[in-house]
């Protein structure tokens, strides 16, 4: 009997111990008697771990796979871990098999450390090339979510010599491409996934039919390419459907709302998120969930839901940490910074840009740090105490941003250039550059923030026509759907520019208090100070005009 409990562990249950023994009506009175176990609730403990040791030492090594064997049932049903585990202490040829669905339902449950560790014993015992690549395959995606990409990458590409299928190899490259997304690559996720698609569309595979498009959508999209983003989203969409899989069907809708996002159709954009979010709903999808959760509030921020986006944030931050999320957390705290800049707190912006760079150096995405450095360069440009460090952060930004890929963030990088710079060449030679990019094609967040700070930078320089001119581009960037955010833009350049030229009629004092009045209401207290002080001289004459639109 104390045997039988040691295999079991120090807290054993009557009904499993009798299991073991093969004795339905074996009572543990006397190993309480000879104070060998005590009871503990509805079970018993071991009352001394060197108890256990020399239960350890009297047993064979026969008689211990024999009781794990039998142990393993017991867990069979409820308990995945523990049955594989004791399948494996038994020598059980089974083993590998089990430690598969082991570490499948713990990645399930986000619990990816836990789910890796199980994968890899499973792949130390593995010897069926069926086990080897099935158990390799969830360990290269695993080390993925847990941001180790460059050893996901290496794992993913092994997995290319043991596929004995077509479809396997296929798989692998899938894998191979989702990684290169996360490293901000392009050519070699494309390339993969052309090799990829090769194999499933001999297959029909509509299943990673759906996965290839998926991720060729977003290349695409980080490349500028949002007319090809949408085409291959749409493709995997069509996919899914064929598959029946919702799990592919949700990640194309959230694919969808990128591609429309990146054309600047934020309706259209949050009503394919909803439909992504109803998915995951229906079917416990949580961590496609919150991307498509974070990219709502990304959308808000368009609409002026400046509060709502910020507690939208913070709750992605959150859940996107607690389900594994890497990826999504970092974007996620990128957009927090850029909302906490405009919202006033500048302290709460660099904690959260601060962070998201963490997680961005551990994933090794140069183009995505590109891309949060702009944000922390437009943050300390809002610091008057800090206002000399934006030009070096805004510069090692540009220059990642050449390295890379110019169009995934670059015209955004010049326009905070521009609005950074004291020198008036570096102003024209930066704002020229980036609308040359803008021409070339790339997302429209680009577009929307390129003009945004383009206007601002004007301001400053009471450049009063650049001002305007910028203000009339971004009213034809936007005309096919205008945004609230950008009409308050707009109509902010267009006042100060009008103020600053000395004009002082009804139309334009009532058009500042408005703009004050809105500001004040949706939370963008970073365009307050210019237009107070213009609100200021109109009531205090002797003042002059202000010089800087955005310093008090």
């Amino acid at each position: 009997a104390l045997q039988a409990a040691w295999v079991i562990g120090q807290r054993f249950s009557l009904e499993a111990l009798r299991h073991l023994l093969g004795d339905a009506t074996y009572e543990s009175r006397a190993l309480v008697e000879q104070y060998l176990v005590r009871p503990e609730g509805s079970g018993f403990l071991f009352a001394h771990a060197l108890i256990q040791e020399c239960v350890y030492s009297s047993l064979l090594r026969a008689r211990k796979r024999e009781l794990h064997r039998s142990a393993s049932d017991l867990f069979a049903e409820h308990d995945p871990v523990l049955y594989a585990e004791h399948l494996d202490w038994a020598e059980d040829p089974e083993a590998p098999a089990a430690y598969l669905k082991a570490a499948e339902a713990q990645a399930a449950a986000f619990r990816y450390a836990r789910a890796l560790r199980l994968a890899e014993r499973g792949c130390f015992l593995a010897n069926a090339v069926v086990d080897r690549f099935h158990l390799g395959l969830l360990k290269a995606q695993l080390l993925r979510e847990l941001g180790r990409v460059k050893e996901a990458i290496d794992a993913f590409r092994s997995l290319l010599e043991l596929a004995t299928d077509e479809i396997n190899i296929c798989r692998a490259w899938i894998g191979v491409a989702s990684c290169v997304r996360l490293l901000g690559g392009y050519e070699q996720g494309i390339k993969a996934l052309e090799a990829a698609e090769l194999l499933a569309r001999r297959h029909a595979a509509y299943r990673e039919l759906s996965q290839i498009t998926y991720y060729r959508g977003c290349l695409l999209y980080a490349a500028g390419d949002s007319d090809g983003c949408l085409d291959q989203h749409k493709r995997a969409h069509h996919a899914a459907i064929q598959a029946g899989d919702p799990e592919c069907e949700a990640r194309a809708e959230s694919g969808l709302g990128d591609a429309y996002y990146g054309q600047g159709r934020m309706s259209l954009a949050i009503k394919h998120y909803g439909r992504c979010r109803t998915i995951c709903d229906q079917h416990a999808f949580g961590r496609i969930e919150v991307g498509s959760a974070h990219m709502i509030g990304v959308c808000r921020r368009y609409v002026n839901e400046f509060h709502q986006a910020i507690g939208d944030s913070r709750a992605v931050i959150s859940k996107a940490s607690k389900v594994g999320n890497a990826r999504t957390e970092m974007v996620a705290l990128m957009n927090l910074g850029e909302l906490l800049v405009n919202h006033g707190d500048l302290e709460g912006a660099y904690a959260a840009l601060e962070r998201s760079l963490a997680i961005v150096d551990n994933f090794g995405n140069r183009r995505f740090r590109a891309y949060i450095l702009c944000g922390l360069g437009r943050a300390l440009w809002h610091d008057s105490r800090r206002r000399k460090e934006a030009e070096p952060v805004l510069a090692d930004a540009l220059e990642l941003s050449r390295d890379t890929e110019i169009a995934f963030v670059g015209p955004r990088i010049l326009a905070a250039k521009a609005l950074a710079t004291s020198c008036q060449a570096e102003r024209h030679a930066a704002l020229e550059e980036g609308e040359a990019i803008l021409r070339s094609g790339c997302s429209a967040h680009n577009g929307l923030w390129f003009y945004r700070d383009a206007i601002e930078a004007a301001l400053n320089a009471r450049d009063w026509d650049g001002a305007e001119r910028y203000a009339a581009a971004l009213e034809t960037f936007t005309k096919p759907e205008p945004l609230p955010w950008s009409v308050f833009f707009i109509g902010r350049g267009r006042a100060l520019a009008a103020f600053g030229r000395g004009n002082r009629d009804r139309a334009t004092i009532q058009q500042l208090h408005e703009l004050r009045d809105e500001a004040e209401r949706v939370g963008l207290r970073v365009t307050l100070p210019a237009l107070e002080e213009a609100l200021e001289a109109v009531s205090n004459p002797v003042r002059k005009a202000p010089t800087n639109s955005t310093s008090g």
